[in-house]
């Protein structure tokens, strides 16, 4: 056999491997067919003895988007009431993870998640932050032969194969720094309390909007856009400047005043419909990149509550001598 069929031979051999490989992996089937992965995110400190940080993940691969619910130390694991934070204090790491997935697997959003451990050298407490540390480690080369180690199905069935491992990287290194979204679960409306804490709950409202995101859906008819402005910047007379500039674009701003502290950044809380909603606030004020977080809670007062910081002059048309 001449060296030229050989070459071809091992070419046809390889892609009928890669083949195999794609057509026997579940999800490379389900990336394909669009339908949105999830899974736990657990990201824990080197050297540090303390409740790790917990994600719900939806990656949307038809919308391009990579959702995160916070789970906070206070979510409820049961009807009980009983807390992450009360779990790790009997369990450990082991306990409050395996919490985490049971309730990822129950809460609507699929079930088999997948489960992803990083141990990071600070704790990334804000979206923008969060997102940063995200797309540097996807950019990674070597990240997917990382990912097999650190991910397992739910039920303790061992890591994934490489070749998932590697669909996975491929597909988290091709997402904008936009497409990923941070949401929180709202304190229970009962005011259910643990030791004196309030409770969070994941809610129904919540996970289908992070599904509709990730399928691509969209509300057929929005509601109006209203918008709370609080000021936290420790400077006069922000909040009326941003309300003027908000209401000239037609938003409806509804309330206006000041925070209950002075807050260091610009941020963006969601209380009804995702990050668009928000988006189309930052796009009126002229701000650049700016954390973002989605609380959908029953009965919303406002769409979103924008909470100016000190550096409220990086939104360029709040900055404008006349914006208007």
């Amino acid at each position: 056999m001449s060296r030229s069929l050989a070459l071809l031979a091992a070419v046809l051999l390889l892609l009928g491997a890669c083949l195999w490989l794609d057509l026997a992996s579940p999800l490379s089937a389900r990336l394909r067919s669009g339908r949105p992965v999830n899974g736990l995110l657990s990201l824990s400190v080197r050297n540090q003895e303390a409740p790790p940080d917990l994600y719900a993940l939806v990656l949307g691969p038809s919308a391009g988007t990579l959702d995160l619910i916070s789970l906070p130390d206070n979510l409820a694991v049961d009807a009980s009431s009983r807390t992450l934070e009360g779990l790790f204090a009997r369990g450990g790491r082991t306990a409050v993870e395996e919490a985490a997935l049971g309730l990822v697997s129950g809460s609507g959003l699929g079930s088999d998640p997948l489960f992803l451990r990083f141990a990071v050298a600070v704790r990334t407490p804000s979206p923008v932050e969060l997102r940063g540390a995200l797309a540097s480690a996807a950019s990674d080369p070597l990240f997917w032969l990382r990912l097999p180690g650190r991910l397992k199905r739910l039920g303790g069935t061992g890591g994934l194969r490489p070749y998932d491992a590697l669909l996975l990287a491929w597909r988290l290194a091709r997402l904008r720094p936009d497409a990923v979204s941070l949401s929180r679960p709202p304190l229970a409306q009962d005011e259910g309390r643990r030791r004196g804490r309030a409770v969070a709950r994941l809610v129904p409202d919540l996970t289908a909007a992070v599904l509709s995101r990730a399928e691509g859906l969209k509300d057929e008819d929005p509601a109006a856009l209203t918008a709370e402005i609080l000021n936290a910047s420790g400077a006069s007379g922000v909040a009326l400047r941003a309300t003027k500039l908000l209401r000239w674009r037609g938003v409806d701003v509804v309330h206006f005043g000041n925070a209950p502290s002075v807050q260091p950044t610009v941020r963006i809380v969601v209380h009804s419909g995702g990050p668009e909603t928000a988006q189309a606030v930052l796009s009126a004020l002229g701000c650049p990149e700016t954390d973002t977080v989605v609380e959908l809670v029953p009965d919303p007062q406002t769409s979103v509550t924008v909470i100016l910081g000190k550096d409220h002059l990086r939104c360029t048309r709040l900055a404008e001598e006349t914006p208007f």
